[in-house]
């Protein structure tokens, strides 16, 4: 089965989507210490260090699935 014009642009936005949360949630997950403004308290910078990290996670998650349903299209597009 051949997939049609408007499938091929869902598919391309949702792995554009699955890229997007990938880098963004690798960037916050590495550099969250470094993106938490330095005038909090240590208790409050830890606090937002570990909320961004679960955000982070969050990010990579969705995005890891997002390109799991992709290539699962593609791979049921081609069978």
């Amino acid at each position: 089965m051949t997939p049609t014009g408007p499938a091929l642009i869902f598919v391309a936005l949702q792995m554009l989507m699955a890229v997007g949360l990938i880098a963004v949630g690798s960037w916050g997950r590495r550099d969250a210490p470094s993106l938490v403004p330095s005038h909090l308290s240590e208790e409050e910078r830890e606090h937002r260090v570990g909320v961004m990290r679960r955000g982070s996670v969050a990010c990579l998650v969705v995005g890891w699935i997002l390109a799991g349903t992709v290539l699962w299209a593609i791979v049921a597009a081609i069978v």
